[in-house]
């Protein structure tokens, strides 16, 4: 019985332009370190056409080196994964599992009993030798043998399969490639994989968003097999040992545990093992496998190991030590894992990784890693024939394709890929924009506009899918006002479980601004979203729903999925004075969500303003994505806190202060939490720096411990967004490029360079000469003003704080006199409350537009 029947699947049955720099939010799980940390970031490339818990940063893909034709270099990549799957990676997770709980597929999908092949499932012998005497590794320039032989040995098992998988199941229409060491074109980085499974026939023409899986191959002519067995016993293919199934699907599934292993050394029958020799004539045919299933030894990549697949040793431990566990050869094979999972509309990802005869299968998902145990191809051969039945015979949501999404019937078309031609993308119970439920709504995929990727697969992973009304669907027809031809987008994005979801903040701040004729007005700034979708994924039947791994609301993600109408980035704008429209509506309506609404954006970038262009030509400008806002009490401005923190700022995880900045009967209220010295009884909240590497206020930058997100610190993101653009923006190709001092692997280092920017007049000026013509003015007019008025002197203000912590250094080592604390918490509070005064909305407004048409709201 496959996977699709099982109720796993909650019910559903699913009927199923022009961005160059986009700078990536940074992500959630990335720095439970970042505390006290020497802050460290890596930027992405381009694209984006739209674009509470923790949100850290410290490692992200769009703030890392370029290549000259702005693709992500290899080691950035590299650092990227070695930090994020430190602990977020399982490793030995059991085959058979792997392949039921990922692709749906057991042992009980082969119909052979009616219609077996002639003598029996059985691999290639003529292919087989060839491969064993054969050799593959890419960019070295020697003998590359294996390669063909290894797909040989898959298209004669493939075509054993014809018929005989599922209830008539259909192939799904992709097929393996040798790559030839074809680039795999993409949105991101330029990668040769040895192998894919593509619904495009030609190796020159392959992109990630035509593949299904990834694979590598590495094969050494020295590693040889005295004995083979080229007869494959379905009936030796172990039991499930760790998927999660549903009581009422057990008594149709095998799930009983494997026989008990032999112990180490102590196999009545020990497997064939590698040899070093040379001579091909001493290969044997055995006729019978071994009658327990044999795994390498992962301390010995090149040889079989001696325990069972299925012992103790093979169940998956979870890599929360400080290292992920993965070899140089398997993150070869993540990486094209990876870059998979960043193409298209997907919810996870799958590729493999052959040595010799040694083959692992790799997962990606949003929340991490898992990879299986290995096996060996051959002797393990069952192995190899379920996975091939899988991934030939998988419907697209089992090879990682959201599975809200109704494809054409199998074989998929490949005409439907890359932008997804008559695919639907189906919400089976939305809630409206009132936070009602809607029902089932229905939406076509525009495969006339583009897909919107972001990259970085492990994380909030966002993808911006245009959209029209499915014109059969009444309700879907009613959210857009009658209109089928209406340009919607999709918002698509994998959120922390327990963080408040993006569309609870927007209709708060939408709800809020309708309730007054006066504030009315001021939902023209703020993105007017027409309906949401949040599943579980248990809702979505994801694979590591089921595999029985430990997740807690901390690190489960769910999918959230809003629709919205469809807005104009930045860089489309025709004129500077169509710029300037579309970056004061952004700042207004960024000041009506905290000051009326009491929520506080915490993400401003380049990609989310946004502007469209009502009937009359009228530019107006709206701040987007949502995805790490908060609830604040905007009537509050917590001196206390902000004093600590300011205290806090310099201190090194080392070095323990020896007093505390305010007296313990002045209590902390509202948002302030405190890692480093605490001044209340109360558990501090853990705090997490938030925003787009160089847009990122210096404070946030520059403190040794995480500060509270201020409104001031949207305001400054503002100011670094401004320098950005008409630093870096090229109207007449209307692209928007990079300033790379800002795009450090460090943030600190990115800290220091943009406070040197609003400090030192020769940097200010090198940079701004950059700016094209028409564009230089908004410097002068702008740029200039906020530089001297606000944001300058609120960096030295900082700087100025070095005088007063000359006084507690001494505290370090005797106990300060209660007169000295009081001069110090004085000093302290005085520069606070001077420092805070520098940059309100009303004086940020002041500089860029008259003063006459600047509105405060109370």
């Amino acid at each position: 019985m496959s996977r699709d029947s099982r109720p796993r699947r909650t019910g559903l049955n699913p009927v199923l332009q022009h961005m160059d720099m986009h700078a990536n939010t940074m992500e959630d799980d990335l720095l439970q370190a970042n505390l006290a940390r020497e802050p460290s970031t890596p930027p992405r490339r381009a694209a984006s056409h739209v674009a509470n818990d923790p949100a850290p940063i410290e490692l992200s893909l769009d703030s890392s080196e370029r290549n000259k034709g702005g693709t992500s270099k290899d080691d950035a990549l590299v650092k990227y994964l070695e930090a994020i799957l430190t602990d977020k990676t399982v490793s030995d997770y059991p085959v058979a599992d792997f392949l039921y709980s990922v692709y749906g597929l057991g042992k009980e999908d082969f119909h052979v009993n009616t219609d077996p092949p002639e003598g029996g499932f059985s691999l290639c012998l003529q292919a087989l030798k060839k491969y064993n005497n054969g050799s593959y590794a890419k960019g070295t320039g020697g003998e590359r043998s294996a390669y063909q032989p290894l797909l040989q040995i898959f298209e004669h098992l493939s075509d054993q399969l014809k018929g005989r998988v599922g209830n008539c199941k259909k192939p799904n229409g992709s097929r393996f490639v040798n790559m030839l060491d074809h680039t795999v074109e993409g949105e991101f980085v330029d990668f040769k994989p040895d192998i894919m499974t593509s619904w495009i026939k030609a190796a020159s023409e392959q992109h990630w968003d035509r593949s299904a899986v990834s694979a590598e191959l590495k094969k050494k002519k020295k590693y040889k097999k005295k004995k083979m067995v080229i007869k494959i016993e379905l009936d030796q293919l172990p039991g499930l040992v760790r998927c999660v199934i549903p009581k009422s699907d057990s008594s149709s599934v095998q799930s009983s545990r494997p026989p008990t292993p032999f112990a180490a050394g102590s196999s009545p029958h020990q497997p064939p093992s590698p040899s070093n020799s040379d001579n091909s004539d001493g290969l044997e045919i055995v006729s019978q496998h071994p009658t327990n299933s044999s795994t390498f030894n992962r301390s010995n990549p090149g040889t079989t190991g001696e325990h069972s697949a299925d012992s103790q040793q093979a169940i998956p431990q979870s890599s929360a030590k400080p290292h992920h566990g993965l070899t140089h050869n398997d993150m070869q094979a993540v990486k094209y894992v990876h870059e998979l999972a960043c193409h298209g509309i997907r919810s996870y990802a799958t590729g493999l990784l052959i040595e010799d005869f040694k083959m692992t299968l790799f997962y990606m998902d949003h929340m991490g890693l898992v990879k299986s145990t290995p096996f060996d191809f051959v002797d393990e051969s069952y192995f190899l024939l379920l996975y091939l039945a899988a991934v030939t015979y998988a419907a697209p949501k089992d090879l990682g394709f959201l599975s809200l999404l109704q494809f054409p019937k199998s074989p998929v078309p490949a005409s439907t890929f890359p932008n997804y031609a008559n695919v639907l993308l189906i919400l089976p119970d939305a809630l409206g924009s009132n936070g009602q439920s809607i029902g089932e709504v229905t939406f076509i995929i525009d495969s006339d506009r583009r897909i919107i990727q972001s990259y970085g697969a492990i994380g909030r992973a966002t993808v911006v899918v245009p959209v029209q009304p499915d014109p059969s669907n009444v309700i879907t027809l009613d959210l857009s006002g009658r209109d089928a031809h209406e340009c919607l987008m999709a918002k698509i994005s994998w959120q922390s479980k327990r963080r408040t979801g993006e569309d609870t903040h927007i209709r708060a701040v939408r709800m809020k601004l309708s309730s007054k004729q006066e504030t009315r007005h001021l939902l023209e700034h703020i993105v007017d979203m027409k309906c949401s979708i949040t599943q579980t994924m248990e809702e979505l039947g994801l694979p590591r729903a089921f595999m029985g791994l430990s997740m807690d609301d901390a690190s489960e993600r769910v999918c959230r999925i809003l629709i919205m109408r469809e807005y104009i980035p930045l860089n489309l704008v025709e004129s500077a004075d169509e710029f300037k429209a579309a970056f004061v509506g952004a700042v207004k309506g960024h000041h009506a969500a905290h000051d009326l609404c009491d929520v506080l954006h915490r993400d401003i970038s380049t990609n989310n303003i946004m502007f469209y262009r009502e009937p009359s030509n009228k530019v107006i400008g709206v701040l987007c994505d949502w995805d790490l806002a908060k609830q604040v009490n905007s009537r509050f401005l917590d001196i206390n806190g902000i004093a600590d923190d300011l205290h806090n700022s310099k201190i090194s995880k080392a070095a323990s202060p020896a007093i505390n900045v305010l007296k313990a009967e002045q209590p902390i209220r509202q948002y302030s939490r405190h890692p480093a010295t605490v001044l209340d009884d109360t558990k501090p909240e853990t705090r997490f720096r938030t925003g787009t590497g160089p847009f990122i206020a210096l404070d946030q930058l520059l403190y040794t411990h995480v500060p509270q997100h201020l409104y001031r610190h949207d305001l400054e993101s503002f100011f670094w967004v401004l320098v950005w653009f008409v630093v870096t923006f090229r109207p007449a190709e209307k692209k928007l490029g990079r300033i790379d001092e800002w795009l450090k692997g460090d943030l600190r280092e990115t800290g220091l360079t943009k406070a040197q920017f609003l400090r030192v007049d020769d940097d200010f000026d090198v940079l701004t000469d950059r700016a094209d013509a028409s564009y230089k003015p908004i410097v002068e007019e702008w740029i200039v003003p906020l530089r001297l008025t606000l944001f300058g002197p609120i960096c030295d203000a900082y700087h100025g704080y070095d005088a007063v912590a000359r006084m507690a250094q001494r505290w370090r080592y005797r106990k300060p006199t209660a007169e000295e604390e009081e001069v110090y918490r004085s000093k302290l509070r005085e520069l606070v409350k001077e420092r805070e005064g520098i940059a309100t909305y009303e004086t940020f407004m002041n500089c860029i537009i008259p003063k006459e048409e600047v509105q405060v709201y109370n």
